[in-house]
């Protein structure tokens, strides 16, 4: 009896102490998701929330969070305003995953899946803060500065205006960092990073200067962004030779079309089918971030072609045709690509 009664008063002495210790501990406060203001420059920009499967266009302004991809069409340009004035610019053809912004905006990450992007730093960043773009084989990390990156067929090119960038190519099995091939890239340069990590720095060209992208950006690096302050110019067509008169047998190409792609989903390498019209005119087929090369193309007729899908990586792509006229349809997130199996040697065999 006394050694029951003696149990019972352990028991209670505990849980009093247990009450006590968790009626006396702070509960955390819930973590806030800090927002990120998405605007449209240029149609279309589309954003698909974390955990989504489902994607919607972006009309005029959204807020964004950390684990949200946003992805722009082929005529499309978009900004991305954070909390301490920080912008960074979607090209054309461009996707973009946010994958961290704190409560400051002294922390910002993001992660370029394809396409181009111009970042505008305006603070000076200091200890234990940092502003990173990552791509598939590269980090590029700044303080206090201007520059763009950009990542189409296994290759990134950063363009540095002002200040200096960090980069640090990843590993291309682990895509841990290989901190100790770190290289820094000084204004007026820039450096190539291949998938293999070799890191090729040189000054700007005239050439560089004059591409559209670089302008654009220049042209606006001292104006503040926003939807009524800026107008985002659009690329001028090239001029066309005088045409030639057509006789009236030959029939008429019809305009510019894509209606369908088929199959919707693929095991690379694989033919894929393009309906529409007007491709008799194709001039560009571009899969996401991807140009199409010419002799993975073949066009059947005016309203059908088909083509390779070899020099295109795993993902999720929007498909775009371009027509001599500078002409362009779109249809959006519709070729899903996958990696092929990796082939096993039978157990019977030796490898």
């Amino acid at each position: 009896m006394k050694l029951a009664l003696a149990v019972l008063v352990v028991i209670l002495l505990l849980g009093g102490g247990w009450y006590f210790v968790a009626k006396n501990t702070p509960i955390p406060p819930p973590i806030e998701k800090t927002p990120i203001t998405a605007t449209t420059l240029q149609k279309s920009l589309f954003v698909q929330k974390a955990g989504a499967g489902a994607e919607t266009e972006v009309e005029t302004s959204a807020t964004v969070y950390a684990g949200d991809t946003l992805h722009t069409l082929h005529t499309g340009r978009g900004l991305l305003a954070s909390i301490n004035g920080t912008q960074t610019l979607l090209d054309y053809d461009t996707e973009l995953t946010i994958q961290e912004q704190d409560a400051t905006g002294s922390k910002q990450s993001y992660e370029l899946t394809f396409g181009s992007v111009w970042a505008r730093v305006q603070k000076v960043l200091g200890q234990g803060e940092y502003y990173e773009i990552q791509t598939q084989n590269v980090v590029a990390a700044v303080r206090g500065t201007s520059f763009s990156v950009t990542y189409r067929d296994h290759v990134t090119t950063v363009v540095v205006v002002e200040g200096m960038v960090s980069l640090t190519p990843l590993d291309p099995l682990t895509h841990k960092r290989l901190t100790e091939k770190e290289v820094v890239v000084p204004a007026g340069s820039k450096a190539t990073i291949t998938d293999e990590g070799v890191i090729t720095v040189t000054s700007l060209t005239q050439t560089d200067k004059k591409s559209e992208w670089y302008r654009f950006n220049m042209g606006i690096r001292q104006t503040p962004l926003s939807t009524t302050s800026v107008t985002a110019p659009t690329t001028s067509a090239p001029s066309l030779p005088t045409p030639i008169p057509v006789e009236p047998q030959v029939p008429v190409v019809k305009p510019l079309s894509l209606t369908s792609v088929s199959p919707t989903t693929v095991v690379s390498p694989k033919r894929v089918t393009l309906r529409g019209s007007g491709f008799s005119k194709l001039s560009e087929l571009v899969v996401g971030g991807y140009n199409i090369p010419n002799r993975d193309i073949t066009v059947e007729s005016d309203v059908g072609l088909t083509f390779s899908t070899e020099s295109v990586p795993a993902g999720v792509y929007s498909v775009t045709v371009i027509d001599t006229d500078q002409g362009t349809k779109t249809l959006a997130r519709a070729l899903t690509v996958e990696a092929p199996p990796q082939q096993q040697t039978p157990y019977n065999q030796k490898p």
